[in-house]
């Protein structure tokens, strides 16, 4: 990879400054920078949806903990991800680029490690978005046929090909969007937190007047349901942490669109931090609202369309309109994350091909002259996306898999830069980084490490017992796939 030459020698300088090259981005910058800071903010947001996302997990609160576990395990995982998160930006103010966390692992690297390092890194990395990418677009497609089925009163349900049209019908919408009109997506990214924010306020606020009769506030804090079948209530408790760590997390999505914002190495930061903290401290509320107005969590187990917030709007509103109103609204946020995803996901493979990363790499890896945007990445991601979602039209384990893989390979992919800060000393970093976590620092990042290992113990543990094909959790299955197919590239 060429990026490894690139960072090696930025291990142990300051990033170099030059009249093409005055932002401190490492490398000849060869996007538009489209988004303003507000922008990127819209686009981080939309991507990570911390208010909305955990609307996804509310049926996990029936027999993992209860709704006790989902609030405590909620806030548990919202602070230690802040340290992940703190971490990360720290390191992204020091080398802003847009193959993020695959190129600090090489400017952080040992010399003799950088090439292999930030190879795997980047493998890792490559998991993360376009495995994400699908599950987000399946989400949406799901959504999508939920909204349906609302609308007609329960008098449709979507079979798995239906879901799957929707979503290819998405994704080439999406990759209309990302070629053609890109620069008109920019300039509506500004609106997208206001957009999710009052989506979720109007929804927060509408469960809360019209849920009735409300859980008790025993039940939603204090009452422990455990069905799991795992007789161990710590155990069931680490297992919980999903619905937060998964949430509360998205920190490098930002830091792949370097190229197209301004000032990168102060602004990337600010995105990273400020979305995790307001994210997640907005989502604790969303997720008191959610505990207290599930009306009849029962019926979350068979939710209508397959969609749990679907349901849960429905038994709270007990109104048809209301429920359709609510639904939709919840679409076009999660269309739009899908969007801002994609954008993402792209970024990714451009940039990783564009250092030798992939095979195909010089045609990956090109950009468009004119337009200034990496079509052939674009339709990559799209080609990718649609061939990881034929596991819809598989048993319902193919996706889960899908999900599940995600959350194990965060760990070595936000874990390997961090580790490595730590193992070569934070003195590493230059001094006139925009964010300098100080004598905190090494505290900050020891914490986050240790974190991310108890996830990566825990996350791949089968949810419920007994264990069969449908109850297990494929996550280390298909990691190690993975690790082989790369390996042999």
């Amino acid at each position: 990879m060429d990026v490894t030459s690139k960072a090696a020698s930025k291990q142990h300088t300051m990033i170099s400054k030059s009249p093409s090259n005055e932002e401190g981005i490492v490398e000849e910058v060869e996007l538009k920078q489209r988004f303003s800071l507000l922008g990127i903010i819209g686009i981080q947001i939309s991507c990570v949806a911390t208010l909305l996302a955990i609307g996804g997990y509310i049926n996990l609160s029936l027999g993992l903990g209860g709704s006790a576990f989902f609030f405590s395990c909620y806030i548990v995982s919202f602070f230690f991800q802040m340290m992940v998160c703190l971490s990360l930006a720290e390191i992204a103010s020091a080398y802003p680029h847009a193959l993020g966390q695959v190129f600090w692992t090489a400017a952080l690297s040992p010399p003799r490690w950088t090439r292999s390092l930030s190879y795997w890194n980047g493998v890792t990395t490559t998991l993360i978005v376009h495995f994400t990418n699908a599950a987000t677009w399946a989400l949406t497609a799901t959504v999508f046929a939920a909204t349906i089925s609302v609308l007609t009163n329960g008098g449709y349900t979507a079979k798995a090909w239906h879901t799957f049209l929707y979503l290819l019908a998405f994704v080439i919408l999406s990759t209309t969007v990302n070629i053609w009109t890109l620069n008109a997506f920019a300039k509506l990214a500004s609106a997208m937190a206001g957009v999710i924010l009052c989506v979720t306020i109007f929804i927060a606020v509408a469960l809360l007047v019209k849920a009735h009769p409300k859980q008790s506030a025993h039940d939603v804090f204090l009452q422990v349901t455990n069905e799991s079948g795992w007789s161990s209530s710590g155990l069931v408790f680490l297992m919980a942490l999903l619905p937060g760590a998964t949430s509360v997390a998205g920190f490098g999505f930002a830091a792949h669109l370097t190229e197209e914002v301004p000032n990168p190495a102060r602004n990337i930061p600010i995105v990273m931090v400020s979305v995790a903290f307001f994210g997640g401290l907005t989502g604790l509320l969303m997720v008191i609202a959610l505990l207290f107005c599930t009306v009849n969590p029962t019926n979350l187990l068979t939710p209508i369309g397959g969609f749990a917030m679907a349901q849960l709007c429905w038994d709270a509103f007990d109104s048809l309109a209301l429920t359709g109103i609510s639904v939709i609204l919840l679409l076009l946020t999660y269309f739009i994350g899908s969007i801002s995803l994609f954008t993402s996901t792209s970024r990714v493979t451009w940039s990783f091909a564009k250092h030798n990363g992939y095979a195909f790499s010089s045609r990956l890896g090109h950009v468009d002259e004119k337009s200034q945007i990496p079509i052939n990445a674009v339709l990559a991601t799209a080609a990718v996306t649609i061939l990881l979602c034929l596991l819809m039209l598989g048993p319902a384990t193919a996706m889960s898999a899908l999900f599940n893989s995600i959350f194990l390979s965060t760990w070595a992919d936000y874990g390997m830069p961090i580790w490595l800060l730590i193992l070569q000393g934070r003195q590493i970093l230059p001094e006139d980084r925009y964010l300098h976590l100080g004598r905190l620092g090494l505290a900050i990042n020891v914490v986050a490490v240790a974190w991310q290992l108890l996830l990566a113990i825990f996350l791949p543990f089968p949810q419920f017992l007994p264990l069969t094909a449908n109850t297990m959790n494929y996550a280390a299955p298909v990691f190690v796939a993975v690790v082989i197919l790369f390996g042999v590239n």
